[in-house]
């Protein structure tokens, strides 16, 4: 069907994208293991790389208001419909790291 314009009727992940990865790395990129939303939260597993900043765009009905579970997280734009939240992943190395976050909104 046509591509929906309308904000989802809950918090869902529409993209996760590396912004920092150059062309052709896309083994660099952000792995997603889960998301789900519950209760007024969405939960979302990660996996990427220490020192990595990724995005991830989720459709969503109300402002994000918070992101825990990985330091200096921030919100990038929460116009209407959709919200961009960056992340960089902490640590050092050249191995994967899961990360938990946790998306709060203002509902």
């Amino acid at each position: 069907g046509p591509l929906a314009v309308n904000p989802a009727p809950f918090p869902r992940l529409v993209a996760p994208t590396p912004l920092t990865a150059r062309p052709f790395e896309a083994p660099g990129g952000l792995r997603v293991i889960r998301a789900r939303y519950l209760g007024g939260m969405m939960s979302i597993e990660i996996e990427g790389l220490p020192g990595q900043e990724y995005a991830l765009t989720l459709a969503t009905p109300w402002n994000v208001s918070q992101v825990t579970g990985v330091p200096g997280a921030r919100v990038v734009n929460a116009e209407e419909g959709t919200a961009t939240v960056t992340v960089t992943i902490p640590g050092s190395g050249s191995r994967y790291r899961p990360i938990d976050l946790e998306v709060f909104f203002d509902r």
